[in-house]
C-alpha cells in the first residue's frame, strides 16, 4: 500500500524449468470485498515497471469488479522471436505493475487477493515453445 486509497500489487512470472519465452498473460485476482469500506476501487497498470523488452506484451489495462480484478491478454506474437525470455531466479520476470484506488480509504482488513484458474476468465499464462508455437500455461 502506498497511502490510504492506494494499493500497488506486481504480477511475477518465474521461469522454474529451462527456457521460458513469454507470449502473454491474462490474470484475474480475487480480493476481500471488505478493503472497499463502501467505496468504488479503479485500477490501472502504472507506466515503467515491467522487465519485460517488447512493449506490446506488456498488459494495459485493468478490469474491475464488486470481488476480482484482471487483466486480459493481448495478442499473441506468432514467433518465439517476438517473445521475451523469463528469468528463473528470484521472483522471476515482473510482467506489470496495478494500481488500485479506492475512493475512500481501504479498510483495515487483509486484502486476501488470490490468482483465479477457473472460468471465466481465469489466470493463463501463454509462452512460445522451442518450436515457436504459442501454449498456454498456467
Amino acid at each position: 500500500m502506498i497511502d490510504a486509497k492506494n494499493l500497488i500489487v506486481d504480477i511475477y512470472v518465474n521461469a522454474t524449468s529451462g527456457n521460458f519465452y513469454y507470449a502473454e498473460g491474462q490474470y484475474k485476482v480475487t480480493f476481500n470485498v471488505s478493503i472497499k469500506n463502501g467505496g468504488n476501487i479503479t485500477g490501472a497498470i502504472v507506466p515503467g515497471y515491467s522487465d519485460l523488452p517488447t512493449l506490446h506484451k506488456i498488459p494495459t489495462a485493468v478490469f474491475l469488479t464488486s470481488s476480482y480484478w484482471r487483466i486480459a491478454s493481448e495478442a499473441i506474437p506468432s514467433s518465439q522471436s517476438a517473445c521475451s525470455q523469463i528469468s528463473s531466479s528470484g521472483n522471476g520476470t515482473r510482467i506489470c505493475r496495478v494500481q488500485l484506488t479506492n475512493s475512500v480509504a481501504f479498510a483495515a482488513f487483509t486484502a486476501d487477493m488470490l490468482m483465479v484458474t477457473t472460468s471465466p476468465n481465469a489466470t493463463a499464462v501463454w509462452y512460445s515453445d522451442v518450436m515457436g508455437w504459442p501454449t498456454m500455461q498456467l
